[in-house]
């Protein structure tokens, strides 16, 4: 073999191991993944319902009119008559409402509180959901040092601590409950000063670093009374000579009377005045603090309640939510048809057909049917929201209950006529469903004719045959539930602490959350099952999944 074929062969070889080395090292990258965070599955489910799922629907009618009567309206005057043909716009009676300004002023204050109410409830309900389940403690609990040094006494008291008399800032003494206090303190004090302000401290052991038990100040003011001046005694007036008469040498002029002995002047007084003040507390000396050990004190920064008790919570407020939510619907629906009564005097026909079940106004509203109905053909429409779970239930003549709002204990029957192709915007319904992700899909049910409803208003919609016992099944949010070829799965943590894909057994969708029949339990742990690292041997850690929520709130 010649040096230039075995140099050709090294340098094959050579480049093949580097290729496998590279292939190797990518392999190596691409299975490493960061650790996922896992949480209990008591913080993720609604709890354990037997009552059949409940979705809300809004009434909508085709070729079809229903004339209703408020227990304010009476009617003044009719247009027509049983069997009438009336065209689009047509007036169709004349009402008097009894209804006032205050009525409805009162009206949308109750709208406006009802909106109040849901807001706060989703602010709770945020804080429901980042509250951690309570952990016991560890088995030996480690103690630490005190945090602070014993505090040093001062040899004497009262002693004084700083200051320069002013009211901004007073002396400042370290005083004692047992220091006798008189006058003479306050002279020595005050010294030549007319005024000053002295704060007096008690303090923890008599110590500059101890805590303030009491503090007080006095205005002291010291005014001095007027000496009494001393008196002298006026000298004898000296007579002066007259020119005709000389002095002679023989003769002694008068002596000059010495002045008496006057009162000697007395010392100054000072009297004192005081008043209480409230001087302003200053910390003078910081409490040394001793090295902690390197065991630190086992502290709980839990909510206090355990994950079942959060899950209740969580579960009450979600109701909460969803009776506030319907009943500001009503509310709304309310005010706006007093507001239209209140408007307009005249009911027009809002489409072009035929008057029919024209009814007496006393036994309409006794029995709460239509005053009147005008029929070109058509029938009531009720549109739901199904997210894309129900969809593989509920099929095309699935048969519901259709309760109405407004007309409390009255109910009928529809069927399910048709399914969006396409997905909606989630928007209120993606935040109930717990997973903005999850497709939501507008079905529509046909109701009769002859139904009691109004177009506008809300009805809860229960299919028929969906009721079962569910004690003992729990019920996940749809946020942690993945569907792959028509079957549903879920990450938990296996026994070794990895992430593990699980197929699971599912059941009912209520109110976002559906039935866990089998392949999970109140003891496993779950992960939110998005993101390029969730897979298979994936290591795990326990951590709050709350991060995920504050983006659908």
């Amino acid at each position: 073999m010649s040096k230039a074929v075995k140099t050709a062969l090294v340098v094959v070889l050579v480049l093949v191991i580097c290729a496998a080395m590279l292939v190797g090292a990518m392999w190596y990258l691409a299975g490493k993944a960061d650790p996922v965070p896992v949480s209990p599955v008591t913080d993720h489910i609604l709890g354990y319902m037997d009552e059949a799922p409940t979705y809300d629907g809004s009434v909508s009618t085709n070729n079809l009119q229903a004339v209703y009567l408020t227990g304010t309206q009476t009617i003044k005057e009719m247009f027509v008559s049983e069997g009438q043909r009336v065209e689009k716009g047509a007036a169709l009676f004349r009402y008097d409402t009894t209804l006032t300004d205050i009525q409805i002023e009162r009206q949308r204050l109750a709208v406006e509180q009802t909106q109040i109410a849901l807001k706060e409830a989703r602010e709770e309900l945020a804080e429901i959901r980042k509250m951690r389940p309570y952990t016991p403690p560890p088995v030996t609990r480690p103690t630490t040092q005190p945090t602070t040094a014993p505090l040093e006494s001062v040899d004497i008291m009262p002693y004084f601590i700083c200051g320069t008399g002013t009211q901004a800032n007073p002396y400042r003494y370290l005083w004692s409950e047992d220091i006798e206090f008189d006058e003479t303190f306050l002279l020595g004090r005050m010294k030549e000063q007319t005024e000053c302000y002295i704060a007096f401290e008690v303090r923890e052991d008599d110590a500059l670093a101890g805590d303030l038990l009491e503090i007080w100040g006095l205005h002291v003011t010291a005014t001095e009374e007027e000496p009494i001046e001393p008196t002298e005694t006026e000298p004898t007036e000296e007579t002066e000579p007259t020119e005709e008469t000389e002095p002679t040498e023989e003769t002694e002029p008068t002596e000059e009377t010495e002045p008496t002995e006057g009162t000697e002047p007395t010392e100054p007084k000072r009297t004192l005045s005081y008043r209480f003040f409230v001087p302003t507390q200053v910390e003078h000396v910081i409490r040394p603090t001793v090295p902690p050990t390197t065991q630190t004190e086992w502290v709980d920064t839990s909510s206090g309640y355990t994950a079942a008790e959060i899950a209740v919570m969580r579960q009450e407020k979600e109701k909460e939510i969803r009776d506030l939510d319907l009943s500001l619907r009503m509310e709304k629906l309310r005010y706006d048809t007093m507001r239209q009564e209140v408007g307009s005097a005249v009911v027009t026909a809002g489409i072009s057909g035929t008057v029919v079940n024209l009814r007496d106004a006393d036994s309409a509203l006794q029995t709460g049917e239509p005053l009147m109905q005008i029929s070109e053909g058509g029938s009531y429409y009720v549109t739901i929201t199904l997210g894309e779970y129900e969809l593989q239930k509920y099929k095309l003549g699935a048969v519901a209950t259709i309760s109405s709002w407004m007309n409390y204990g009255y109910s009928t029957y529809g069927s399910l006529v048709a399914v969006s192709e396409e997905p909606i915007q989630n928007g209120y319904y993606g935040y109930v469903s717990g997973n903005p992700d999850v497709s939501m899909y507008e079905a529509t049910l046909l109701v009769p004719p002859e139904a009691k409803l109004q177009e506008g208003e809300w009805v809860g919609v229960s299919f028929n045959g969906d009721k079962q016992q569910s004690e003992g099944i729990l019920y996940l949010e749809n946020a942690y539930i993945r569907d792959e070829n028509g079957r549903s799965y879920v990450y938990k943590r296996n026994a070794q602490g990895l992430l593990e894909k699980v197929y699971i057994q599912t059941g009912s969708i209520q109110w976002g959350y559906t039935a866990v029949l089998s392949g999970l339990t109140e003891e496993d742990y779950i992960a939110f099952p998005y993101g390029k690292d969730v897979k298979d041997g994936v290591p795990t850690y326990e951590d709050s999944q709350e991060e995920y929520y504050d983006d659908y709130m």
